[in-house]
């Protein structure tokens, strides 16, 4: 019961923290007009490559108080051979473990492929990509409800691919969780067509919220792809964890391979967008120093 709640605790905090996460893109994108969606979880990737150097390190230990221990059980390991008279002699052999064990001791093994942790960082990277971008089309409480997608989806992917069995509680979870969705989703059409139609509202908030979120229905478009993303990439993460691999392990290699991926992509797509903050930066600087000198 403990362990229940404290999971439940956890998934609040990290609720929480990509609420927080979600309203500081948001604000950047309106506040800054700076949009940068990979650059942004770059750096998150990178403090997670950091979970592999005790991974390393763990490993390493345990490879070799393995051959430690094997190199002992060889030194008792009493073989009989004949003597010259005849006789039965009793000898010790490490010529089988010890010339293995020097020359090559080995290295620590991945407890997955590389390609299968290339794939979910790859999943994970563009997910988080697409649900940063859509905060700069639509607002966040529309992002965070649509990422909600991800609960269904994951649900039916996991039944085939992990065959997984839902109680009726959960599936009507479910369709309570697509049921909002779809409302959200019609709410912020019927918004966009009645601005096109008739040219604004005439009440100062909802005319301030159009002219910020002139394209909230792309914006759903990429929430809803996100949410589908998410899902498959949560299936896809409990699969490989499951089938013996190391958490910690995972978390790095999601690090390692996020952090190739992401850099990547931001040299390919938002070189400009860096490039444009570090101009910005500079010029406020500059601003700073020339009012500081009167």
């Amino acid at each position: 019961m403990t362990k229940t709640w404290g999971i439940l605790v956890l998934g609040q905090l990290v609720s929480f923290s990509l609420a927080c996460g979600g309203a500081a893109q948001a604000t950047l994108h309106w506040e800054c007009d700076f949009s940068a969606p990979t650059l942004s979880t770059t750096f998150v990737y990178l403090l997670m490559f950091l979970f592999l150097i005790p991974v390393y390190c763990r490993k390493r230990k345990l490879l070799s108080d393995s051959d430690n221990e094997k190199i002992d059980n060889d030194d008792h390991k009493m073989t009989t051979s004949p003597c010259r008279n005849g006789s039965k002699c009793i000898t010790t052999s490490l010529s089988n473990s010890l010339p293995k064990i020097i020359l090559n001791p080995g290295k620590p093994k991945q407890s997955s492929s590389m390609w299968s942790y290339f794939f979910v960082a790859l999943l994970d990277v563009e997910a988080n990509y697409i649900t940063v971008l859509a905060y700069k089309y639509t607002t966040a409480t529309s992002v965070n409800l649509l990422d909600a997608l991800a609960i269904p989806s994951s649900m039916i992917l996991s039944r085939f691919a992990l065959k997984r069995v839902y109680r009726s509680v959960h599936v009507t979870g479910a369709v309570v969780c697509i049921v909002g969705i779809v409302i959200n989703v019609y709410t912020d059409y019927h918004i966009e067509n009645e601005r096109i139609s008739s040219g604004g509202s005439d009440d100062d908030i909802l005319m301030k919220e159009e002219n910020e979120y002139p394209h909230r229905l792309f914006g759903d478009i990429l929430g809803l792809f996100a949410g589908v993303l998410w899902g498959v990439n949560n299936v896809a993460q409990e699969y490989l964890i499951q089938e013996g691999g190391d958490p910690m392990e995972f978390l790095g290699m999601l690090g390692m391979f996020g952090s190739l991926i992401s850099i990547f992509q931001v040299v390919l797509l938002e070189r400009g967008d860096f490039l444009s903050l570090i101009a910005q930066s500079s010029k406020g600087e500059m601003k700073v120093s020339t009012v500081n000198q009167k």
